[in-house]
Formats: structure tokens, C-alpha cells, sequence
């Protein structure tokens, strides 16, 4: 495609992902439905990183490998992709222009109505996989109301482990409870210590079998190598050159203390052409005509629990005014379970994956599986600032410690004198909070001095 005519697809698909923060959800019966066309652009390299969360001492900022979806091609890497937002009866043309190394596709999650089979985005199933430098056009038309949102289908939960992932919202004209915020909320778990994509091989150091000890990242960085230089695939099935000396003693000093640990480490050993008792020269494999591609080793073990792609202390705030009834879209991207509570307040749950429920109910925890989407509104009545987290604490946790994870909080504007919109972490919270506590009296801050 002409590059002009790609700066033209761009330029319309601004407009609708400017608008997308607060629709309020009141189109009206008269809304003429319309056709918005978007270029989501995959990120060239694969070896640049994001910032999840500040270590708990401040001292550095924990960075995970991403590549992620963008409006334009040289925006910066941000987790979630762009949100996709339209009205009920609209119809979306989305251009997905591949600058990556690996093969990708866009699969909407969700059934906004009768989604094509060309568009459901399944790499050779429904469409093969867009190649670097290839571009492919998905059409979603006449879109039915809801909470939806896309993915990468490529390599299934490991795509979306690069970030690869954003909200698709489709307003409807007339909501039956009207709102004045609407707040999308994406619940996501990554391994901080998983590098794979990366183009760069992993330093010989990480993977000196002395790394192992105090290492919990150690098992990834040898998978990991081991994918990105091509020397052993999920099967165990495909040698490329000699393997070096060192990841062969890399692999012996893998545990195996279980049969799993020991049966993977036998694996790893046999297929790298490590193991002397093993036949060094994988078996001869005929082409498949059912599924193509063989993708690498995955086997992530998440350290780092995200809301909208940050942990706290940098989850974003959700500020609020009182008297508000103020919309949620909690989707969860993961592959855990959790489970969401606010403090201080009632959800009225009204959705459910999309569809809306025909008995609203209440509810002060909400549990959501993965891919499940939830929409409620809640009454600002009470003012304060306050907590909203995952209840399951092994989630609200940054490597094992407490505070992190998905914690942050929602500040009325005015309370006690704070700009709530000026809060941009849910750090900004607790930081306003010691300062009323103090201000009331309360014992000093132990940290003041």
C-alpha cells in the first residue's frame, strides 16, 4: 500500500481514539451510524522494553521485553495498544500493518455482532499470519453495543504477554443507566524475567550455571536463549549448528527435583544434542498441513500483576467527583483469575462480557476469569480517598512483596482540598492521604525524617 494512502488511514483513525476517554455513553436515537477506519501498527523492534512498576526502595524502575499495537508507527511502546471506541451500529475497518519480526494477526474478543470469518484473526485457520512488512484488513460491521477488546492470535497467551493487547468499546446509543465517567480497566499478570524475542542472546554470564544461585530468573534466560539462537523448538525437534559448550552446561544445572523439572531438563538436554546417550541429530520431520508453525518454548512464571499495563505503585488513579455515577470496564487479559474490590462503595454489576445482564445485581467483590469482561456503575456518595485492588493478595504483590501489584485507588476531586485529576499513580494517593492524616493530627509519618 502507498505510504500516502496509509498517512490518510491514519489520520482518520485519530479522530475516534482521540475521543476515547470519557464517552458518557449518550449517543441518542438519532445518531447516524458511521465507518471509522484504524491503523494499528505492530512495533518494529524486538528488543525493547517497558517500565511496569518503581522498585520498592526507589532505587530503579522494573522493566519487562513488550511489543506492542500503536496508533503511529513511531509512538511510543505503551501497554494497553490504543483504544478502539464507537457507537452502537458503526462500523470499524482496521488496518493492521505488521513492522515486527514475527508474525501476527488481530482477533476480536468478544461478538459485537456477526464478526466475518476472513476477520476473526486466527493464523491459519481463518487467514495466514502477517508477515514483516505485510499488512492485512480486518471490517467489523454494524457493531452490537459492549465491552470487547483484541488481541494478538499468533502464539496465543504469549503474544499477549508482550502487551499485545487493547480495548475495542462500542458505546451504546442509549444506555439504559445513564453515567457521567466511563473508566476501562485491564487486568493483566507478566514474568519480568522472561527476554524472549529478544534479538540480542542472553550474556553468556546470566547463563553460567553460578547464576543459577539466588536467580529465579535463571530456568527463563536459558529457554530463552535457547529460542532466540534457534537451537532447540517446543518439540525438541530442530538443531541449528553446534551448540555452544556453555548452554549445554547451562542446561545440566537446571533442577530436577520433580519428574516435570526432570522430564523438561531430558528434553532440553536430548534436543539440544547435549546429551551424549541421546541422538544428536534430530529425527527427520515431514511438512504438516494442519497447523504450520511450531512456536518456541513459553513457560512464564508471573511475578508482576498489572492494571492498564502498570503495577503499583505506578497503576494509574481513577479520580471521581461526588454526586457522579461513574462506569467501569474491569477486562481481564490474563491468564489468572481475580478478584476486584473497591473500598467504601457498591458495584452495581450491569454487563457481562458485553451483554447486558437482565437483573442488575450488587456486588462489593467481583470475580473475573480470564478474558471475562464486567461493567458496573458506582454511586459517588462517599468522599475520601480509596483503595481499589485485586482481593486475592498473592496479586497485590511485586516479586513476593507487599505493596505492588493491582493495587490503586479512586480520589473524589475536592476532598479535603486535593486535585484529583492533577493524580496520575495511585502512589499520588497515598502520598495525599499522609498529608490529611498528618494535617488531622493523627501520628506522624514514620518515614518523615
Amino acid at each position: 500500500m502507498a505510504k500516502n494512502a496509509l498517512l490518510v488511514l491514519v489520520a482518520l483513525g485519530t479522530l475516534p481514539l482521540a475521543g476515547c476517554l470519557f464517552g458518557g455513553g449518550n449517543g441518542g436515537d438519532d445518531y447516524v451510524p458511521q465507518t471509522h477506519e484504524f491503523v494499528l501498527y505492530v512495533h518494529d523492534s524486538s528488543s525493547d522494553t517497558i517500565p511496569l512498576y518503581t522498585a520498592n526502595n526507589n532505587s530503579s524502575q522494573i522493566n519487562v521485553f513488550a511489543i506492542t499495537f500503536k496508533e503511529n508507527s513511531d509512538d511510543p511502546q505503551k501497554v494497553p495498544g490504543p483504544e478502539i471506541r464507537v457507537k452502537e451500529g458503526d462500523t470499524v475497518i482496521l488496518r493492521l500493518v505488521n513492522l515486527n519480526a514475527f508474525t501476527h494477526t488481530i482477533h476480536l474478543h468478544g461478538d459485537p455482532g456477526k464478526v466475518a470469518w476472513e476477520s476473526d484473526g486466527v493464523d491459519y485457520l481463518t487467514q495466514f499470519p502477517v508477515m514483516n512488512g505485510e499488512e492485512y484488513v480486518y471490517t467489523f460491521a454494524d457493531l452490537e453495543p459492549g465491552t470487547f477488546w483484541y488481541h494478538c492470535h499468533v502464539d496465543g497467551s504469549h503474544h499477549i504477554d508482550f502487551g499485545m493487547y487493547g480495548a475495542f468499546i462500542v458505546e451504546e446509543r442509549t444506555p439504559s443507566i445513564s453515567f457521567d465517567r466511563d473508566y476501562v480497566v485491564m487486568l493483566d499478570e507478566w514474568d519480568n524475567c522472561h527476554v524472549h524475542g529478544n534479538l540480542e542472546p542472553v550474556t553468556q554470564s546470566q547463563l553460567s550455571p553460578d547464576a543459577a544461585e539466588g536467580s529465579a530468573c535463571y530456568y527463563r534466560f536459558v529457554l530463552d536463549y535457547l529460542a532466540q539462537n534457534q537451537v532447540f523448538v517446543q518439540t525438541g525437534q530442530q538443531l541449528n549448528g553446534t551448540t555452544p559448550p556453555e548452554v549445554c552446561d547451562a542446561l545440566r544445572g537446571l533442577p530436577e527435583d520433580t519428574p516435570e523439572e526432570r522430564q523438561i531438563k531430558a528434553n532440553l538436554l536430548t534436543g539440544s544434542g547435549c546429551d551424549t546417550h541421546g541422538h544428536s541429530n534430530p529425527p527427520y520431520q515431514a511438512a504438516r498441513l494442519w497447523w504450520y508453525v511450531t512456536h518456541p518454548v513459553y513457560n512464564p512464571e508471573y511475578n508482576s500483576f498489572l492494571i492498564n499495563g502498570k503495577a503499583f505503585p505506578d497503576t494509574p488513579a481513577f479520580p471521581v467527583r461526588e454526586g457522579e455515577t461513574v462506569k467501569f470496564r474491569i477486562i481481564n487479559a490474563g491468564n489468572f483469575m481475580h478478584t476486584w474490590h473497591p473500598h467504601g462503595h457498591t458495584m452495581l454489576i450491569t454487563h457481562k462480557d458485553g451483554y447486558e445482564l437482565p437483573a442488575p445485581y450488587k456486588a462489593d467483590t467481583l470475580a473475573i476469569a480470564p478474558g471475562e469482561r464486567y461493567d458496573y456503575v458506582m454511586e459517588m456518595d462517599n468522599p475520601g480517598i480509596w483503595m481499589i485492588h485485586d482481593q486475592m493478595g498473592q496479586y497485590a504483590v511485586n516479586d513476593n512483596v507487599h505493596p505492588g501489584g493491582m493495587i490503586t485507588c479512586f480520589p473524589y476531586d475536592g476532598f479535603e482540598g486535593i486535585d484529583a485529576f492533577a493524580m496520575t499513580r495511585s502512589i499520588d494517593c497515598n502520598y495525599a492521604a499522609v498529608k490529611i492524616l498528618e494535617a488531622r493530627g493523627a501520628h506522624e509519618h514514620p518515614m518523615a525524617h
